[in-house]
Order: C-alpha cells, then sequence, then structure tokens
C-alpha cells in the first residue's frame, strides 16, 4: 500500500483528537456527514492561511473535496478564490517589465521581522529604512503583530501611510496621506467570490486633499526621474481601455453601458470534469509548490 491510502491509514480519528481539541464524536460526525454527503461544498476563507503553514493548510481542505468526488455535482465541492478566471493583462499598470531581479522582493507578511531587523527576513541585506504604504493595514492583519508595532516605532524608519482611514498602521505613520473612496475615482473590479468584472466610474469629486492611488504614484514616478517610462503618464481610463482590450472585453466606455461582464467558465471547466489542471488531468495530493514563483524566495542573484 503507497501513496495517499498509506498516508491516511496513520491519520486515524483519536490522532485528530489529539492535535485538534475535538472530540472523536465530533470528528467522525463530520466526517459522515462529508462522506454521505455528495453534495458538500467547502466555502474556504483566509482566515485560517495567515499563518507560516497557511498554503499546507488551504491544500488540505480543498483535498477533502477530491477524495469525496463532490467536485464533480453542481452545487458541490471546494472554493477558495476564482481570481484566476478573469485573466486581466496589468503588465503596463504594475510596470512589471522595470522590474529589477537583484532588488530584493521581501515577504509582507514577515513584514515583524523585516522592520526588527531579522537577518533571514531581510536576506542578509540592509534594515528597512522607509515605507510607503497603500491599501493595507499590517499592524493590524500581518503575524507577529507585537513585532510588527515594534518595527513601526523604530526612530530611525519613516513611514508614509495613504489611507482612507485612521487605521492602526496610519496611527503609527510619520506621515498620512489622505486617500479618494470609490466613487471618487475611476476603477475596475474583479468579483471576490462572483465571476464579475465591474466598472466603478468616478460619480462625484473628492473634497480637498485626497487624492487617487494612482496620482501618488504618478508624482512619485516623476519625481524619482522615471515619469517618462512605458505606463506613466496615463489616466484611469486609459489603463482600463489597455486591460481590457488586451483580454478582448471591451474599452471604459463599453463597460460603463454594459455595467460588468460575466466571466464563469462553463459547468465542465468550472468543475474540472475534464481533469484538473496538469498535463495528466490529476489532482496532486502532494503538491509541489518548487519552481513557482513566491514573495519569499530572494532573487537568484542573491542565493
Amino acid at each position: 500500500e503507497t501513496g495517499l491510502e498509506a498516508h491516511l491509514r496513520t491519520r486515524t480519528p483519536q490522532w485528530a483528537a489529539d492535535i485538534t481539541g475535538l472530540s472523536l464524536d465530533e470528528i467522525e460526525a463530520f466526517a459522515r456527514l462529508v462522506g454521505t454527503t455528495k453534495k458538500t461544498y467547502f466555502r474556504l476563507g483566509y482566515g485560517f492561511s495567515r499563518q507560516r503553514n497557511g498554503s499546507v493548510n488551504m491544500h488540505a481542505a480543498a483535498s477533502i473535496a477530491a477524495v469525496t468526488g463532490c467536485w464533480q455535482y453542481e452545487g458541490g465541492g471546494a472554493f477558495h478564490s476564482n481570481s484566476g478566471i478573469f485573466k486581466l493583462n496589468q503588465e503596463l499598470l504594475e510596470g512589471t517589465r522595470m522590474r529589477d531581479p537583484a532588488i530584493r522582493h521581501l515577504d509582507h507578511s514577515r513584514i515583524g521581522p523585516v522592520l526588527t531587523g531579522a537577518a533571514d527576513a531581510l536576506y542578509g541585506g540592509p534594515p528597512v529604512t522607509a515605507l510607503l504604504i497603500q491599501n493595507t493595514n499590517p499592524v493590524n492583519v500581518a503575524p507577529e503583530q507585537r513585532l510588527v508595532k515594534q518595527g513601526f516605532l523604530r526612530d530611525d524608519l519613516f513611514s508614509c501611510v495613504h489611507e482612507q482611514f485612521m487605521t492602526d498602521t496610519a496611527k503609527l505613520a510619520d506621515v498620512v496621506l489622505p486617500a479618494t473612496m470609490f466613487l471618487e475615482h475611476d476603477d475596475v473590479y474583479k468579483g471576490g467570490g462572483n465571476q464579475h468584472i465591474t466598472l466603478g466610474p468616478k460619480l462625484i469629486d473628492p473634497p480637498e486633499g485626497p487624492r487617487t492611488n494612482h496620482f501618488v504614484i504618478e508624482e512619485l514616478g516623476k519625481r524619482l526621474g522615471v515619469g517618462d517610462r512605458p505606463g506613466f503618464g496615463m489616466t484611469e481610463q486609459q489603463h482600463i481601455d489597455i486591460i481590457l482590450g488586451k483580454r478582448g472585453l471591451g474599452s471604459f466606455s463599453s463597460l460603463k453601458e454594459e455595467k460588468w461582464l460575466d466571466l464563469q467558465p462553463d459547468f465542465e471547466a468550472a468543475h474540472f470534469i475534464d481533469g484538473f489542471g496538469h498535463a495528466d488531468g490529476k489532482f496532486r495530493f502532494r503538491a509541489d509548490w518548487t519552481g513557482q514563483a513566491a514573495p519569499n524566495r530572494p532573487p537568484k542573484s542573491m542565493g
């Protein structure tokens, strides 16, 4: 006996009870419910993945649907994110062609160790002495919160937070720049849990002071001497035209007329009836994440 069956042979209900704190009855009742309900559906959120073993946890939970076969039925399966269906080309917006592989790419989930000088988190490089933060609140959501706060309180760290609200991170910033609300700028949204691309056109002018993410990045580009590079000097609407156009989804104007676009794959594709995303079409119970992009993998130039 090899493979998955051999692995599961030693993972008894008692084994699970010992490491989870759940009773044998609770574990067996849940297993019986899942095992006898063909259309069992797992809606997997983010919370239990916010730790060092988060990827493994998510894969393990999704694997249950593969073991029982509930993925093949309408209303059954496992779902965490459908971001892969949109396939929007944001290369110009994100400036990916300008990335320098020799520059460190530090792991956001380890911002606490990064800001408190942990050599492994810094990949042996110099300390981080300045931060610009948009669209995130690391003091509240990042692991090792005490370390994160300790790092943000460093006297030699300059932090600028571009925000709509006085978040926990903004409270510890040296400078807080007011940001626009979603009705005050043009944007396009990918569904989180639904399958639609939706236009979010600017409907009102912001009060005096708040600026868009786009404005801040544009102004930084000018001051840093890169404002003449591809992607700069364009409006939000022009970026949206390119992002939609490269996907064959029209333009800002056409989406404004249609309101939204439904990109849901057909049943066979959405439920992997014709196979999973590997050459042999098989699900991988032993995932191989080597060779894939990861935020905490240093550039090759750093070894």
